[in-house]
């Protein structure tokens, strides 16, 4: 027979953010019941102690299909505890709620740290933030090449995502030059020496033309001007240019700059135009002017334009925004 008052003990004892008791006597208290009771009891017992019995079954290795189906069927946080560990349920399910089961069993599934490539690209495939951020977090195991880029393409506007990213081992040196905007003081001097080393073999010959025409748009204050030739050497639209130079620290603005060859009292300049508040910062203007050269500075550039041309915000952005961000 079922333990009702040990039961009942349990679901007084647990917290809404937990499924552990609060206390060890609270711990045993299921330990009374057996695998028929268990199964008699997880269909009608209150959310707490179906969470417990879930956590129970899955550290002692009890977890079986039949149970695990119990626990799914009753879609509650219980459930979402099973989803999220993977024990005794089939891939073919985990598949299908990964790409049709409701938000919270996709979040749920994202945390699952045995997920297939298919299950991943399922999941990223909803373009959910809360789930791109879970399966940065929760994935132990190197993720899938298109998985990553696809996550770091959207942490060119999410910052949270990105710092995520920042912290995982298999982030290859290009994607992590990409996000470099998110990154922090000492991730971006890490950028920057890995951005000399990748770049020290590349060819580099200065474009005269089209130095000169950006010098003499500093030179004579021409942010108009600045702007769209910022644009058509970039081979951006102004919305996307907005986005590129609304970096607080000015970096971005003197890392296409540097690439172009322009001399460092004019990056200064224009950065000054951008109403850069943080250029001294380490990783800011004065760190790109003084530690990369411009084959490196071109190599962030084009890591960044990357995945900001995938993830190009849509909504339009006039010459007139652009003009007031760097005059």
């Amino acid at each position: 027979m079922i333990n009702a008052a040990a039961s009942d003990n349990v679901a007084q004892s647990l917290t809404k953010k937990s499924v552990l008791p609060s206390s060890p006597e609270d711990q045993s208290a299921l330990e009374t019941l057996n695998i028929d009771d268990i199964l008699r009891l997880l269909p009608h017992t209150s959310e707490a102690v179906a969470c417990l019995c879930a956590e129970k079954l899955i550290r002692a290795s009890l977890m079986s299909q039949r149970l695990a189906d119990i626990l799914l069927r009753r879609r509650d946080r219980a459930s979402l505890f099973v989803l999220s560990e993977g024990v005794a349920v089939s891939p073919h399910l985990m598949a299908h709620l990964a790409k049709a089961g409701s938000l919270q069993e996709a979040r749920a599934i994202a945390a699952c740290p045995s997920l297939t490539e298919d299950m991943l690209q399922a999941l990223v495939a909803r373009n959910d933030p809360m789930i791109n951020r879970i399966i940065a977090e929760c994935s132990g195991e190197p993720l899938p090449d298109r998985i990553l880029q696809t996550l770091t393409n959207r942490a060119f506007l999410d910052a949270r995502l990105a710092r995520i990213l920042f912290s995982r081992n298999d982030l290859s040196s290009s994607l992590r030059a990409s996000l470099f905007a998110h990154a922090s003081p000492r991730e971006r001097m890490t950028i920057l020496t890995l951005a000399n080393a990748s770049a020290s073999t590349r060819p580099h010959s200065v474009n005269q033309e089209r130095l000169t025409a950006l010098s003499a748009a500093i030179e004579a204050g021409d942010a108009s001007a600045l702007t769209a030739l910022l644009g058509g050497y970039l081979n951006v639209s102004f919305s996307l240019l907005y986005t590129l130079l609304s970096e607080a620290s000015g970096a971005t603005l003197a890392l296409a700059l540097k690439g172009m060859d322009v001399p460092a009292p004019l990056v200064r300049r224009a950065c000054r135009w951008a109403k850069a508040t943080h250029a001294g910062m380490p990783g800011g203007v004065e760190d790109v002017l003084e530690t990369v050269t411009p084959s490196a500075a071109l190599w962030i550039m084009s890591s960044i334009l990357t995945v900001a041309k995938a993830e190009e915000p849509k909504a339009p952005v006039t010459m007139d925004q652009n003009e007031r961000l760097i005059a």
